[in-house]
């Protein structure tokens, strides 16, 4: 595609108290190969206290950048309002605490619309999240989400281009979110998880292209992996209460139920053993699991050479279990069983 071409396409991030993340994003729309007069950065900030706004206030003749200023809101309702305020016929949503190759909308364009010839519902291409972590723990957890095994969105491990359940960071076009309703608010989390399953069930396209990279600083402590793991789940159970399971048995819904029965197995495997004893039967599924997350583990050391990959059985763990009962309390008591 030629620049004349190129739409017009609006950035949009949401920001608060980002003052240690925010300038390296906006230092990497600078830097974008796509024309600067071909896309506009969106910032919607809910009241920063910190030097967020004046940091973003010293990129406003580097962008076309705009701060819309909003109250405390929950993450799918800055969105819409940014969607609202999106001058662009496509956008793209991109986390206050990631930075985009500065090839970034220039792929995603030319791959939207190369695709687009042969896919006229495709309505969003995503990209390859890579993640960078501050300590050793951020770097277990960039582990963790690098195999299958975690369940993980395959734009953190993806290697070749192909059609999605969901898109990270995506491009996406503009009137087909509106009309199909912009984010679901009812998620505090997750809400660009249950878009894309909205989309789908109107046969509507996602596409990944690892070749679109961006990437994203991890959470720093256990406390607030294990926070943001649970509201993950509790988002899936809440999309299975919204009847997005029945889409497809050949969709991934399907295998959203393993940490569930992980779960409750992990409950009966402890009633059992502390009122009847241990049974051969009872403890083969957990050596079973240990076992695979140990071969995981180890493939992942011999990949990424490091030695840390081996802490990661207990944390893969920690990690279902708390997938398991997040999805169930999702299930049971629906958005109010996200922990803000």
């Amino acid at each position: 595609m030629c620049p004349n071409q190129y739409p017009f396409v609006s950035v949009i991030t949401t920001t608060k108290n980002e003052e240690k993340y925010i300038g390296k994003l906006l230092e990497s729309l600078v830097l974008q190969t796509y024309p600067k007069d071909k896309f506009e950065v969106l910032v919607i900030d809910a009241l920063s206290n910190d030097s967020t706004l004046h940091i973003i206030n010293t990129y406003k003749k580097k962008l076309n950048l705009k701060i819309v200023s909003i109250c405390e809101c929950s993450r799918p309702q800055a969105w819409n309002i940014g969607i609202d305020n999106a001058q662009g016929k496509y956008f793209i949503i991109v986390n206050a605490h990631s930075f985009l190759k500065e090839d970034y909308i220039e792929k995603a364009v030319n791959t939207f619309f190369k695709l687009r010839e042969v896919e006229p519902k495709l309505a969003a291409v995503g990209c390859k999240l890579i993640y960078l972590y501050d300590n050793i723990f951020s770097k277990m957890i960039s582990l963790l989400y690098s195999s299958f095994f975690s369940g993980a969105n395959t734009a953190r491990y993806t290697k070749k281009p192909h059609f999605s359940d969901t898109a990270t960071f995506a491009l996406y076009d503009k009137q087909i979110v509106v009309e199909n309703g912009k984010f679901d608010e009812d998620f505090l989390i997750g809400e660009d998880y249950e878009l894309s399953w909205r989309l789908r069930l109107k046969g509507y396209k996602l596409y990944t292209n690892p070749e679109i990279i961006a990437y994203y600083h991890l959470r720093r402590n256990f406390k607030a992996f294990i926070k943001q793991t649970y509201n993950y789940a509790v988002s899936r159970g809440l999309l299975v209460r919204k009847g997005y399971r029945k889409i497809d048995w050949r969709y991934p819904s399907t295998y959203w139920f393993i940490p569930l029965v992980f779960f409750g197995y992990n409950v009966f495997f402890l009633l059992y053993t502390f009122f009847l004893g241990f049974h051969i039967v009872i403890v083969m599924p957990m050596l079973i699991y240990w076992v695979s997350a140990l071969i995981v583990s180890i493939k992942i050391v011999i990949r990424e050479k490091t030695l840390i990959g081996l802490s990661l059985p207990p944390l893969y763990f920690i990690f279902h279990n708390i997938l398991g009962l997040g999805l169930l309390s999702g299930l049971l008591f629906g958005k109010k069983a996200f922990h803000v």
